[in-house]
């Protein structure tokens, strides 16, 4: 986020505070960031002309050119804090590669490398990084074939009902 604040033009809140560990007061990672001016848009969205959400769509896709218009120098991938800078940084999967989880989840038999898309120093370009992405989820299926035991089962009211996998 700071690195898209730090280089665009596309309104970003700062980073008043994070922690990327379990070391704190609320016993998990997180950013505090400034509050944003205005409404959020899921509770106001459903009472929105089409004009204003077309509006909304064109601001987004001005938002998305700048991004991919903006020099990057080759890298496409992570970005991390170093000194007080945004420097390129390791791409980090949201949903198993965190570090409280890694070493709640995985206790050693796993490690940020493994489990998040490699190689740390990203990739030179879109595609790169979407074989990379791709490389990843396949290794994670593998990985997590029992993942699916972990699914609540149906509620009372659904029985009878038939329930597939997606």
């Amino acid at each position: 986020m700071a690195g898209v604040r730090q280089n665009t033009s596309i309104p970003i809140p700062a980073i008043i505070r994070y922690d990327e560990t379990d070391k704190n007061i609320i016993g998990h990672e997180f950013s505090l960031l400034e509050k944003a001016p205005g409404k959020s848009i899921d509770q106001i969205y459903h009472t929105l002309s089409v004009e204003v959400r077309t509006k909304m769509v064109h601001q987004m896709t001005d938002y998305l050119i700048e991004l991919h218009a903006h020099p990057w120098d080759g890298y496409v991938g992570g970005l991390t804090p170093t000194n007080g800078e945004v420097t390129p940084g390791p791409p980090i999967d949201e949903n198993f590669g965190q570090l409280p989880d890694l070493e709640k989840y995985w206790a050693g038999s796993e490690s940020l490398e493994s489990l998040n898309p490699i190689p740390s120093q990203g990739f030179a370009g879109f595609v790169a990084f979407t074989v990379g992405c791709l490389d990843h989820y396949i290794y994670l299926c593998i990985l997590l074939a029992w993942f699916h035991l972990l699914r609540p089962l149906p509620s009372p009211e659904c029985k009878g009902r038939r329930h597939e996998r997606p």
